[in-house]
């Protein structure tokens, strides 16, 4: 049985909403985010189930300090509070876990072992509005934004749930690369049916769950590239 590393699960409680906005680092990046349920769109991704799609967007004050920007997120998807593993099958005989660093397409269709979601000319792409090679170029709308991350989701598993802690990530002109915030966010499906979902600005403990999971699954990059939080002083 494989667990993730939110102890409670990411407890559902508390102040979750659809969308959102915010600031980071003092006032110097400001975020929103906006979840939509878009299981009416599911062809455009070739989804079925009940889908969501998240939109993170980002700008800074600063931007000059940074020669790029990019996003790292850790995902647990859960059925019945446990870590989710697919059936084997013919094609995928032996499937891995829902669990750990998010990337897309996904871990066994990228060969890099950086934790970035997209790599840095797919996430070009995104910040353009061409996520996903534009198939939901209708769905969102970069704006003035510096940075954009995208998470299309889908399942129709009852008692089901995705948790994810999405950081943006900044890199400096000397190779190191700094934390600008964190957002938690989370969809699921009850024995019902019932369809929810939310965001919020991360707690410390959705912090300590991201941090925990790249110190085990990306200990050289925490040790050689990752800096912290970006010092405001």
């Amino acid at each position: 049985m494989h667990e993730g590393f939110w102890t409670f699960c990411m407890d559902s409680s508390g102040d979750w909403h659809a969308d959102g906005s915010g600031e980071w680092v003092q006032g110097r990046c400001r975020f929103s985010w906006v979840l939509r349920h878009v299981s009416s769109y599911a062809e455009l991704m070739g989804s079925s189930g009940r889908c969501v799609l998240m939109v993170a967007k980002a700008k800074l004050l600063e931007r000059g300090r940074f020669e790029r920007l990019l996003w790292i997120q850790y995902t647990e998807a859960l059925v019945n509070g446990h870590v989710y593993t697919p059936a084997p099958t013919a094609d995928n005989p032996n499937p891995w876990p829902w669990v750990g660093i998010d990337r897309y397409p996904n871990t066994t269709g990228r060969e890099d072992h950086l934790p970035y979601v997209f790599l840095p000319e797919e996430q070009r792409l995104v910040d353009r509005g061409y996520a996903y090679g534009g198939r939901i170029q209708s769905l969102y709308d970069p704006g003035d934004s510096d940075t954009v991350c995208v998470d299309w989701a889908s399942s129709g598993i009852p008692n089901w749930s995705h948790h994810s802690a999405l950081m943006l990530i900044g890199r400096d002109s000397s190779g190191k690369e700094w934390s600008l915030g964190t957002l938690a966010w989370r969809w699921s499906i009850d024995a019902e049916q019932q369809f929810t979902f939310g965001a919020r600005i991360a707690t410390p403990a959705d912090l300590a769950a991201w941090t925990q999971c790249m110190s085990t699954n990306c200990p050289q990059y925490m040790a050689d590239t990752f800096r912290g939080p970006w010092p405001t002083e």
